[in-house]
């Protein structure tokens, strides 16, 4: 075998170091090993890496203040590259790597991409950006912030225009502060009882629990812009967001009053929905803050939604909004205004079933991949997901 094809024969391993709390970083340096901490989760995986396989240590976060570069606002996901090294020695039970590491290697951070996955195996043929990882992380080759901010995929946020879509940011923070209430709902009912609805059809029926897609709802409804601001505000101070309440809300779906609550009354709904709702709610987060999305965690995601969506008075309309109003850049709205801008304008067939109406969370998930990878092309009419429920939007008025 020639050089060129044992280095093209190499795989590029990136692999946590947290077990509970404590950062094993530094252990497994000093020993010259790495060690799944998770029992027996990953262990195909880490028995799949071969001797001479480059593998790095790395650490997840958001961050927001303290960059390189511009943001405008935006929190940019990032991995703390903290050590790289090569596996001389596979022990073969999914447990344990004998790995020479760099000790002279000095922590780098690469912005846009945060693999959250304990283990994530990555492609230098899977496009520039994989690349560009492997070349920061291995071969200390400095990351081009500038073709980044300026992609199509992130120009909205990072680069030099008009920041359109605001909003995404306060919703994003509603978002984050709001899963702090999943195990302390009555605590969130009573927090906002005094500024949004607070029966289900029947005012001899008082909630008793809420779901967090609700919570998303109630200033998103279709209703004046100065009675959103008010509801956004009202919230905003009771879940102490610190984004300020946003004025144009350009992109977000309008929802019907009537049907915005994302839950069933007490006759039709049955004792696990909620949790169901709150479950997909925290799995979405996750997911989408996420930059692998395989693995153990998005199959978690795929059996709540799955059960979330099955639910009397959700669906895959709700659902889908619901998610898109928590991260709105990166899951794909599927109302009906979006479908039809899809099909028509786009001219992708959505496949939602035979209803039109349902697809499951691979699929789901699948959809949200399959624009992701369009929004970073030149020559596709749209880049985000806010701008297409925008365009929706608009196509969907041109029609009327």
């Amino acid at each position: 075998m020639s050089n060129a094809e044992k280095i093209d024969s190499l795989s590029y391993w990136f692999v946590g170091a947290m077990w509970s709390d404590n950062d094993e970083t530094g252990r497994f340096v000093a020993n010259n090993i790495w060690e799944n901490g998770y029992g027996d989760r990953i262990v195909e995986d880490v028995k799949s890496i071969k001797v001479g396989d480059k593998i790095a240590i790395k650490s997840s976060l958001k961050q927001k203040d303290n960059l390189p570069f511009n943001n405008n606002g935006f929190y940019v996901p990032c991995m703390h590259i903290k050590a790289v090294g090569t596996v001389v020695k596979n022990h073969n039970d999914g447990k344990k790597l004998d790995i020479n590491w760099d000790k002279s290697f000095k922590q780098k951070t690469w912005y846009f991409t945060a693999y959250r996955s304990t283990i994530v195996k990555v492609d230098p043929d899977n496009g520039p950006w994989c690349k560009g990882l492997i070349d920061l992380s291995f071969n200390d080759k400095a990351q081009d912030i500038n073709s980044f901010t300026n992609s199509p995929l992130l120009i909205e946020r990072f680069g030099e225009g008009s920041h359109r879509y605001q909003w995404t940011k306060f919703n994003e923070e509603v978002a984050d502060k709001l899963l702090l209430y999943k195990n302390k709902r009555r605590e969130l009912l009573k927090g906002v009882s005094s500024f949004m609805d607070k029966c289900l059809g029947d005012s001899s029926t008082p909630l008793k629990d809420i779901s967090p897609f609700t919570i998303m709802g109630i200033f998103n409804r279709c209703i004046a812009d100065k009675n959103k601001i008010d509801i956004a505000t009202k919230l905003a101070k009771f879940l102490e967001v610190t984004e300020p309440v946003p004025n144009n809300f350009d992109g977000a779906p309008l929802l019907n009053p009537e049907s915005s609550w994302n839950l069933g009354s007490d006759v039709n709904r049955k004792p696990d929905d909620i949790d169901n709702l709150w479950n997909v709610f925290e799995r979405g987060i996750w997911l989408a803050d996420n930059s692998d999305k395989n693995g153990d965690e998005a199959l978690q995601f795929s059996e709540a939604y799955k059960k979330a969506v099955d639910q009397h008075d959700v669906g895959l309309i709700n659902l889908s909004i619901g998610l898109y109003l928590t991260r709105p850049w990166q899951f794909v709205p599927l109302d009906i205004c979006s479908q039809d801008y899809i099909k028509e304008k786009l001219g992708m067939d959505l496949e939602l079933g035979a209803s039109k109406k349902y697809c499951n969370g691979d699929d789901y998930s699948s959809l949200t991949m399959q624009f992701y990878m369009k929004f970073k092309g030149d020559d596709f009419q749209v880049h985000s997901f806010p701008e297409l429920s925008h365009e929706a939007y608009l196509y969907g008025n041109e029609k009327k």
